[in-house]
């Protein structure tokens, strides 16, 4: 792990917002405390000392995706059919999908490619990219989509072709140098195409025993300011954003100069209260659910093998066993 400075405004400033010092996802590259900081210059919130290269492709290989040997589920695949239909809503009412020039759509970090599946039944021509090679495999298989690659992103992989639309759908805040990917995107993108990002927002982490809004794999957590910030110094400008069910979202389009040195400042305050108050609210809910798999029912029924109840309630005990308070 590696210390770095804001990537918004290059400010080296940060005060520590929130330690997570049990992260579950960590286990496998043989560490387990995570923090994340705040820029005192601009109010964006990162992670500090944060995960190098080599480790970030273990922790995605061998653990974000848990149970690689088992088949992804229906339920799973329908979960992420639901956000999908959410985020396609949003596109759908800003652009006129049946006019558009260029039919052709990039989703990077594809998953298990719903929302490309959405555009494939409007006519679209889709294109996935995935560093999942289960996810990957699942989107080809379940949906038949046109194009999906199981690697990173690299536009040098693209220069035959242009695109009318580039998503990221809970991508970016894992991606560890997002200037870089950007300006992939601006080189892949049409002059006249949009760019469709979705993010966690800071202003409303999840409300979970769960600590999976500040973990390992977000090495990032963005505000509408934050990411319109990014955005425009790399050339883009931001011309709708709203909420979605998992956070915000913004759809941007080209523009061809850098905005450098114009920062929209977060409420540093604001953050900082609602984060303890996140804390807070987790810690809580921690104690409780640790008390409830470790109560003498749960073990009552687990030995006498009830099937349903016991399958359940050892499932339920193994997630919280790995998933401690921060």
């Amino acid at each position: 792990m590696k210390k770095t400075n804001c990537i918004v405004c290059s400010k080296d400033s940060p005060n520590i917002l929130l330690e997570n010092r049990k992260d579950p996802f960590l286990k496998n590259i043989g560490l387990s405390r995570v923090v994340f900081v705040m820029c005192s210059g601009c109010g964006f919130v990162y992670q500090s000392p944060k995960l190098e290269s080599q480790e970030i492709s273990k922790l995605y290989l061998e653990d974000y995706y848990d149970e690689n040997d088992k088949p992804i589920s229906n339920a799973y695949a329908l979960k992420k059919e639901g956000y999908a239909q959410s985020s396609f809503d949003q596109v759908s009412t800003k652009i006129d999908l049946s006019s558009c020039k260029n039919k052709n759509i990039l989703d990077i970090g594809s998953n298990t490619g719903s929302f490309l599946n959405l555009f494939k039944s409007v006519g679209w021509y889709t294109v996935g990219v995935e560093a999942s090679r289960k996810m990957a495999d699942e989107a080809q298989n379940r949906y038949s989509l046109d194009e999906v690659h199981q690697c990173l992103f690299d536009a040098n992989f693209f220069t035959d072709r242009k695109f009318g639309l580039v998503s990221l759908l809970h991508t970016l805040e894992h991606i560890e140098n997002p200037s870089v990917i950007l300006e992939n995107i601006y080189n892949v993108l049409d002059d006249d195409g949009m760019l469709y990002i979705e993010v966690p927002d800071v202003f409303h982490p999840k409300s979970c025993f769960y600590i999976s809004f500040y973990s390992s794999p977000h090495l990032y957590v963005f505000s509408h300011s934050s990411l319109t910030n990014l955005l425009s110094n790399n050339r883009f400008e931001v011309v709708y954003s709203g909420i979605v069910p998992r956070g915000l979202y913004v759809l941007a389009k080209k523009k061809s100069t850098k905005d450098l040195n114009k920062y929209k400042i977060d409420d540093i305050e604001k953050i900082r209260k609602i984060t303890l108050e996140y804390k807070k609210r987790h810690d809580r809910h921690a104690f409780i659910y640790r008390f409830i798999a470790n109560s003498l029912l749960s073990r009552i029924l687990i030995k006498l093998h009830i099937p349903v109840l016991s399958k359940l309630l050892f499932s339920f005990r193994e997630r919280v066993r790995v998933n401690r308070p921060v």
